[in-house]
């Protein structure tokens, strides 16, 4: 304010243009503040206070969003105090930095206040991938190195990619192995794949309790040819005895066991040379049989 309007607002006694002295002025008690109306009982600074006590040209100062109480904000002021007159970020010495120095320099490269301060986002195929407790855990290494939220995400990421190409590969390896045990078979029985397969998957499905335990059951036999011929020789056998009547019996029969039978059936069918005049009909049924076997014998792959 120049001279010439000090002087015009206080006269030679002191009195104000107000009409009130300077020694009036000096006297009166600065206003009271009521601190509980922003800091709880335990130091912790309640919503609003940045407004309260920060002026207005500091309020977009980042410093002030990673206090939450008035133990935070001292040991910023400590830490601050101690880069005056240095310049950028102060890397701490290993040998002589407390642990406020520490975490000073993490949160000023960007990492979270608080552990819990990590959001991680998975895609819905993740979302019940993981435990809880290793993502927990991972939040704590991410803390422990200073992470901050972006790089946490980006590492998450990159784990759930890797995850990915590991279920796919697997995925893939179950499939080879299904389509190796459908070869195997398809060798082995022949045209009897079809019914083979029917009677294996039936002594799993009338002879299991559902659920889980079945399914686990019917991967099994997809996935290993001697679990899958073992189940359908011994409902081949059920149907010899008579205790399973589904299939007829050529229709389960693999090519081997086809040529066995077909030498067999030969040698009766030269015995009864005379049916062809005596039993026609039988003659016919069994050079039907005969044929039958061939076709199965020769189905081997």
């Amino acid at each position: 304010m120049p001279a010439e309007t000090l002087e015009t607002a206080t006269s030679q006694d002191g009195t104000q243009s107000d009409g009130s002295t300077s020694t009036q002025i000096a006297a009166q008690p600065a206003p009271e503040i009521d601190l509980t109306q922003f800091i709880e009982k335990e130091g912790l600074l309640k919503e609003g206070w940045i407004d309260a006590y920060v002026p207005e040209d500091m309020r977009h100062e980042n410093v002030y969003k990673k206090v939450s109480s008035i133990q935070d904000l001292t040991k910023q002021v400590g830490v601050l105090d101690r880069m005056v007159g240095k310049k950028g970020i102060i890397i701490p010495d290993p040998k002589t930095a407390t642990p406020s120095d520490i975490d000073a320099f993490q949160m000023a490269l960007g990492r979270p206040e608080k552990v819990d301060d990590y959001k991680a986002e998975f895609p819905d195929e993740f979302k019940d991938f993981y435990d809880p407790d290793t993502i927990k855990d991972f939040k704590q290494f991410a803390f422990k190195k200073g992470l901050k939220q972006e790089d946490f995400q980006d590492i998450l990421n990159y784990k759930m990619e890797m995850d990915r190409r590991d279920i796919e590969w697997m995925e893939q390896d179950i499939e080879n192995e299904k389509r190796e045990t459908e070869e195997i078979l398809k060798k082995k029985w022949g045209s009897a794949y079809e019914t083979r397969l029917h009677l294996a998957t039936y002594m799993i499905e009338n002879n299991s309790e559902g659920g889980e335990y079945r399914e686990s059951l019917l991967e099994k036999m997809g996935n290993e040819p001697i679990v899958a011929d073992f189940l359908a020789t011994i409902a081949k056998k059920f149907i010899e005895s008579g205790s399973l009547r589904e299939v007829e019996m050529t229709q389960a029969m693999t090519p081997a066991e086809a040529n066995a039978k077909m030498k067999e059936k030969i040698a009766e069918h030269q015995a009864h040379t005379k049916w062809r005049w005596d039993n026609p009909a039988g003659y016919a049924r069994e050079e039907k049989e005969i044929d039958d076997l061939a076709k199965i014998a020769a189905s081997s792959g």
